[in-house]
């Protein structure tokens, strides 16, 4: 079946392009740009994994412009998908971040030195990371907030308000990324106010990927077809 096949292919071509750009990123002595791309790929693999994942049990998805009888006419697929792009445009940022070296040109938080908006190119470019998160990050709140309220992210008095389980893990899921995200931001804090300790930095980074894998997640579920029945695919 495509809905198995076509992520499971493209899954095993990233990890094989991780591995070469891997040994690329160590032969090169870790440039910044290429540490960069190696993050991407990891990421976008991790997300093709947890896809595969989700079609397995879920049977295939919809794409986020049609109808989903569990979730009713609302809007909550295609937003949680658009958060999802968001998050991954705050991980590559972040990115962009290491490669051009900006990582520690500034001290204090949530300012750059006190100022919102410094002179220096490397500093501006580590304080459009933390713009681009506080922008992107209440969207994600938001978003987060409709998959936890009854009868918004779901359709009040659906099957799966009341008795699919991926209504349950929706809302966990939703709740659980949110609290992954204000742990984000308080790791960032601490990185900064500690001088960017690698052992903090190591942690932001952990929990930029945990909040990424859990948005993916949710993004697919939201548009998984089959909510209350186990999907087969087509050879049993």
């Amino acid at each position: 079946d495509r809905w198995l096949v076509v992520p499971a292919s493209a899954a095993l071509i990233l990890l094989i392009g991780q591995a070469l750009l891997g040994g690329v990123t160590v032969v090169q002595e870790l440039p910044g740009g290429i540490v960069a791309a190696h993050l991407a790929i990891a990421q976008v693999l991790l997300a093709t994994l947890i896809i595969l994942l989700v079609v397995s049990l879920n049977g295939p998805l919809t794409a986020p412009w049609e109808p989903n009888v569990a979730l009713g006419p609302n809007k909550f697929p295609p937003m949680i998908l658009a958060a999802a792009v968001m998050v991954f445009g705050m991980l590559l940022t972040g990115s962009y971040v290491t490669a051009a070296g900006a990582t520690a040109v500034c001290g204090g938080w949530p300012l750059c030195h006190g100022d919102p908006f410094p002179d220096s190119g490397v500093q501006m470019i580590h304080m459009g990371h933390r713009y681009a998160t506080l922008v992107f990050g209440l969207f994600m709140l938001y978003v987060l907030y409709l998959g936890i309220r009854p009868g918004q992210g779901i359709k009040e008095g659906s099957p799966m308000n009341k008795q699919d389980v991926n209504g349950n893990v929706i809302r966990w899921l939703a709740m659980l990324g949110a609290a992954i995200f204000l742990a984000q931001i308080a790791t960032g804090a601490v990185t900064v106010i500690s001088g960017y300790a690698p052992e903090m930095r190591a942690l932001h980074l952990s929990l930029a990927t945990a909040l990424w894998a859990t948005m993916a997640g949710l993004a697919a579920l939201a548009q998984a077809r089959q909510k209350s029945t186990r999907w087969e695919p087509a050879n049993g």
